[in-house]
């Protein structure tokens, strides 16, 4: 028999796994709906054949100024410091490299706090245009962007994977962010989080974008380029 504390419990885990299912339906649905009035475009196997083709037949050999958001290991930034070769291209990395720094909860899954941590170790480099920005972005992004001033296309990939770092970089590179710049979210299908962000920055500020080209199932990785 159940206790009346663990009832309780229970009910409030049903309660909110049960919004978050309606939460993510709901953003499934708009964000599908978003896709197919951008139709069309590319789809591909895995985010590297993306990477490849928006490095290939957009940027077209170009240097870029490339900040990626929640680096981890580098799997993601190291394959654009190898793509994009460019000895004019700058590459940053932001990330506190101690993992999540709250939960990641989905309808499926949770990450803990501390998830994807590398315990402070940053992917090794030799490359000379790489730079690691360590720290949360809202205690690090502000104060590069004092001193950041773009010489080259934007490329910002984003990895962060909550929705409120995905937003709070979205709000704070607006400025920044001019027709043509790109952007890369790596859980863009995950209606809870990096496609809310997205769909709520849209929503305040009035921008628009293109889509580049989308990879793997559901459309988990998404390239974007900035029109207005």
């Amino acid at each position: 028999m159940l206790t009346e504390g663990l009832k309780k419990r229970v009910g409030a885990a049903f309660v909110g796994h049960r919004g978050r299912l309606f939460e993510a339906l709901g953003g499934n649905a708009r964000l599908h709906e978003w896709l197919r009035a951008n139709q069309p475009f590319p789809s591909f196997a895995d985010r590297f054949q993306l990477y490849e083709y928006i490095q290939s037949e957009v940027l077209k050999g170009q240097p870029i100024d490339y900040l990626e958001f929640g680096v981890s290991r580098g799997v993601s930034f190291l394959r654009w410091a190898e793509i994009n070769s460019h000895q004019e291209s700058r590459l940053f990395g932001f990330d506190t490299f101690e993992g999540l720094p709250e939960p990641w909860v989905s309808v499926s899954a949770v990450a803990p706090t501390g998830a994807y941590s590398t315990k402070g170790v940053v992917p090794e480099t030799g490359d000379h245009r790489v730079q690691f920005v360590i720290g949360l972005f809202n205690a690090t992004l502000r104060p590069f962007l004092e001193h950041f001033q773009p010489r080259s296309r934007l490329v910002i990939h984003n990895d962060s994977d909550l929705f409120s770092s995905t937003l709070y970089m979205l709000v704070t590179l607006d400025p920044i962010l001019v027709p043509g710049s790109i952007l890369i979210f790596d859980e863009f299908a995950n209606p809870m989080h990096e496609w809310r962000a997205f769909s709520d920055y849209v929503a305040a500020f009035g921008r628009s974008f293109r889509v580049l080209g989308a990879s793997g199932a559901y459309y988990t990785q998404v390239a974007l380029e900035v029109t207005a």
